[in-house]
């Protein structure tokens, strides 16, 4: 009888449904040898680069509902999430949503003069400058496996459903051995992170105990989750002492493993014509399943 749960984390997919569902096969293989329930848990990215991003959020919305499968933030969402604001905030009024106050926004980004802004006369050149940037990095893909048209916002219709998804992925995901974020955390963001409780329909929702957080900021809170997120620096310090730190975002030739420091790179550039890969800690397997091609030069 299946009665342990147990986690399985995977690398980013961006949109290699394929690819995932074979992996997802094995997975659910070996959870069965061991008699197992799988907890399968995306370490971000589902989508941009490959061909079916709209497949890959589909079949993550329904294993949540069915608590098999949860993702956390990676990038990608976030710029989805950043574009779809920009061109088509009705879907935003439809959802009852608004952009989260949690992330930097591109009149942030404009302001602060990040991402080339600097080189902008304007907030709407600096938006089609980011736009272009995001459609060449897998955007397009992502939009034409909703059968929208990437040159015009009036064909993406993106469902409300998938929306909310992903403006409801969580930045980090733990257990009392691991923890997993898309990008490498250091110590201090992912403290931040944990702290700042944020939630898209209450904002920064600090917690009681509100000395410890005097000196953050909702501006240093972001950058918290900023780096959750982006970080491709090695953290020189191990994120905890007791879990094993497991994240995707840069894509390697094969998994890398520190012990010195305890983290995972799971990301195995399945999107680059390589491999996915799974992670099942319970009994330190790994599980992946070769690429069916180059989608997306690197």
């Amino acid at each position: 009888m299946k009665s342990k749960k147990i986690p399985y984390i995977v690398g980013d997919i961006h949109g290699c449904y394929n690819e995932y569902v074979e992996l997802e096969k094995k997975i659910l293989q070996h959870a069965e040898t061991h008699q197992w329930s799988p907890l399968i848990i995306s370490v971000g990215d589902l989508i941009d680069r490959g061909p079916e991003s709209q497949q890959v959020v589909e079949h993550f919305i329904a294993g949540e509902k069915k608590l098999t499968h949860l993702a956390i933030m990676g990038n990608h969402e976030v710029e989805f999430t950043r574009f779809l604001h920009a061109f088509r905030p009705d879907l935003f009024t439809r959802a009852n949503r608004h952009f989260p106050d949690y992330l930097f926004s591109i009149e942030e980004d404009f302001d602060s003069g990040r991402n080339g802004a600097n080189i902008c006369d304007s907030l709407e050149d600096f938006t089609e400058l980011l736009l272009n940037s995001w459609l060449l990095q897998g955007g397009d893909e992502t939009l034409k496996s909703y059968q929208a048209n990437p040159d015009d916002p009036n064909s993406w219709n993106i469902p409300v459903q998938h929306l909310e998804f992903i403006l409801n992925l969580p930045f980090y995901w733990e257990d009392d051995k691991l923890c997993v974020t898309h990008a490498l955390a250091t110590p201090s963001d992912y403290e931040t992170v944990k702290k700042a409780a944020v939630g898209e329909k209450k904002g920064f929702v600090l917690e009681k105990d509100f000395t410890e957080m005097k000196k953050l900021t909702p501006k240093s809170i972001k950058s918290a989750i900023h780096s959750l997120i982006w970080n491709r620096r090695r953290p020189m310090a191990r994120l905890n002492h007791e879990r094993v730190h497991i994240s995707g975002h840069t894509p390697m030739d094969y998994v890398k493993v520190s012990k010195e420091y305890g983290f995972i790179q799971l990301d195995t550039g399945c999107v680059y014509g390589k491999r996915l890969t799974a992670y099942c800690q319970e009994n330190d397997h790994y599980l992946t399943v070769k690429s069916e091609t180059n989608w997306k030069n690197s």
